[in-house]
């Protein structure tokens, strides 16, 4: 648990941390939209997979439901339930870290957690912070991993079972959230039972009920989630509907297109290899300054003034130095070899320690986290970073580097003629100089955010600038739309915007939501002009937006991405607006307002993606 100070030092934090950032998280077409769009419409009735297609697992939006359907449909509640979750994680962080090395580390870990990770923006795009993610699954699903990981390395400590009964339920949920978390825990699930085997005939009797209790508690989420969508589709396309998140990992184009390929740094593999060498052997100069300053450094000093007055003086300029001087954004590429190197040190530790169950158990949760942190950087192993996809993929491996350097370089430098305390001292420091960093350039961006989006319960704040573009275009496509449009009337934004049918509170008759490349590829496009002809809306919002990140044209413009769709579009609607910019067809920027003209087929009330041979259209290949 936390101590008293640690508890209110914590608070203090989170609250300054949410009064600095407030309402500013989101971004006001990117993304987010779907995060309020999706399970506002399955409080309506609608069924995910059948009305609303999605790329992820069940638990993320049905849980949002659910705090929609408790505490009203709203943006504020949201906020306030992340908020929660996030606290929650934290604790459970904190808790993990602290049982396994000392509660300064674990202070360290969950201070740089939350200031770096928690709340903030480092580039133009909101959605990258916990609180007004991209995706709930990234962000519910390093909470659950937390989960497990605490509870299955708790149980084998006490060797009591609830813990892994809580285990095996927290990474049942994750399963349906994200593949790339699922994988990295499966990992580490299994790092975890392995060593677990390693410490004795008692430990080996851990494991045979542990194990056992732990995968049948794991089914039981998969299992409900079928029971549910058995209601709408027979039971094999319910369980193939509950795993479309891998399906379409492992059937689709999706994860090798431009954006992702650019992301993983495989675009330029020797020269993002060389750019992570680099900052790896800086990581390991400033290891050794460190440590040789503890090793050699005088072990006291005399109590003088003037003492106290050079040490205050040397820890400024080591502040001040960190955080002008150390290239704190390109210092994440070192993590893929800081957090191999750390997981084999562990291993060495953890083989070292074996035949001492206490000493090995207290590494194992570390072994477990280090492997964790390894696989989930896969996804951005040549290019790390520290914003963008970096705030859930690479936060375990920041953990880490925080738990190398202030417990486990310490702890194996005291065996080497030092104390470890200066060079905690040294770390302290520099970890505080670092989070400064990155505080200012988060708060450069939210300085900037004073265009309020939305009303009410519904309002955030967004950039108002004729660069930064989508907030006020946003803003007014919401006017005209609740000025001029009747409020039954069914809005398709194209390719992405759904964020203007959760602020209106108008429809999108069909299935899919957001048609960026990802989905696109998933869903095949020729099912979502399929989709839109069964029951076009009555308008379509255009909004042009550069998507050359995925290394194609404009929606619309190419047969390679939306031109079907913009063919069926341009024969059926007429322009009645335009918001924002000149020139729209030669400039990427501002939304075109489309009304029917001309009566399609009879409109269904709903379009289902079960197709009578209860094949699911989304999970066709394109």
């Amino acid at each position: 648990m936390l101590k008293s100070k640690t508890f209110w030092l914590h608070v203090l934090v989170f609250l300054a941390l949410t009064a600095w950032s407030w309402r500013q998280w989101p971004d006001p077409l990117i993304d987010f939209g779907r995060e309020l769009y999706v399970p506002w419409q399955l409080t309506t009735g609608k069924v995910l997979y059948r009305d609303i297609a999605s790329l992820f697992g069940p638990v993320s939006p049905y849980i949002n439901a659910l705090w929609f359907t408790l505490f009203g449909t709203s943006l504020t509640t949201l906020i306030v339930c992340n908020l929660a979750i996030l606290a929650a994680t934290i604790a459970g962080l904190h808790y993990l870290v602290a049982s396994a090395c000392d509660r300064f580390t674990a202070t360290a870990a969950t201070m740089v957690t939350l200031m770096v990770f928690g709340f903030s923006q480092y580039v133009e795009v909101g959605n990258y912070n916990f609180i007004a993610p991209y995706s709930h699954e990234a962000t519910h699903s390093i909470a659950l991993a937390v989960a497990v990981i605490a509870s299955l390395s708790h149980g084998i400590r006490v060797n009591r079972r609830w813990p892994f009964a809580v285990a095996g339920l927290a990474f049942g949920l994750l399963l349906l959230t994200k593949v790339e978390t699922s994988v990295a825990m499966v990992v580490a699930v299994g790092t975890g039972f392995g060593g677990c085997l390693m410490l004795g005939a008692e430990a080996r009797r851990t494991v045979k009920h542990g194990l056992a209790l732990f995968l049948g508690i794991l089914a039981l989420p998969p299992f409900l989630f079928v029971l549910y969508f058995s209601w709408y589709f027979p039971i094999p396309t319910a369980v193939r509907m509950i795993g479309s998140s891998w399906t379409i990992a492992l059937t689709t184009d999706v994860v090798r297109n431009d954006f992702y390929i650019r992301g993983m740094g495989l675009d330029d593999p020797i020269n993002n290899s060389l750019m992570m060498l680099k900052m790896f052997v800086g990581f390991l100069m400033f290891v050794a300054l460190a440590g040789a300053a503890d090793r050699f450094g005088p072990t006291s000093w005399p109590a003088s003034r003037w003492v106290a007055v050079g040490l205050r003086a040397a820890r400024l300029g080591v502040l001040v130095l960190g955080f002008v001087y150390v290239p704190w954004f390109e210092f994440p590429r070192a993590l893929p070899l800081i957090a191999v190197s750390a997981f084999v040190a562990l291993v060495w530790l953890f083989v070292k320690r074996r035949h001492d169950r206490e000493a090995a158990g207290q590494i194992l949760p570390l072994l477990m986290w280090s492997s964790f942190a390894v696989v989930l950087l896969a996804k951005m192993f040549l290019y790390s970073r520290v914003y963008h996809y970096a705030f859930y993929l690479a936060l375990p491996a920041r953990i880490l580097v925080i738990i190398v350097l202030a417990w486990l370089l310490p702890e194996l430098l005291k065996g080497d003629g030092a104390r470890g305390l200066t060079f905690r001292a040294i770390v302290q420091l520099v970890l505080a100089s670092g989070v400064a960093a990155h505080l200012a350039i988060s708060n450069g961006v939210y300085r900037s955010k004073n265009l309020s989006v939305g009303s009410g319960a519904d309002r955030f704040l967004a950039f108002d600038s004729a660069e930064r573009w989508h907030g006020a275009s946003v803003r007014e496509a919401v006017s005209r739309i609740e000025r001029s449009m009747p409020k039954d009337a069914t809005i398709a934004v194209v390719p992405e915007g759904v964020m203007i049918n959760y602020l209106t509170r108008r429809e999108n008759p069909t299935p899919f939501v957001t048609l960026m490349p990802p989905e696109i590829l998933a869903f095949g496009e020729h099912n979502i002009r399929e989709a839109m002809e069964q029951s076009p809306p009555d308008y379509v919002l255009r909004v042009f937006r550069a998507v050359s990140e995925y290394g194609v044209p404009n929606f619309g413009t190419d047969s390679r991405y939306g031109r079907e769709i913009m063919e069926w579009v341009s024969s059926r609607y007429e322009t009645i607006d335009v918001i924002g910019g000149r020139g729209l067809r030669e400039s990427p920027q501002g939304i075109e307002i489309l009304r029917r003209r001309v009566p399609g087929p009879p409109r269904a009330d709903r379009v289902h993606m079960a197709r009578p041979d209860d094949r699911p259209a989304g999970l066709e290949a394109p």
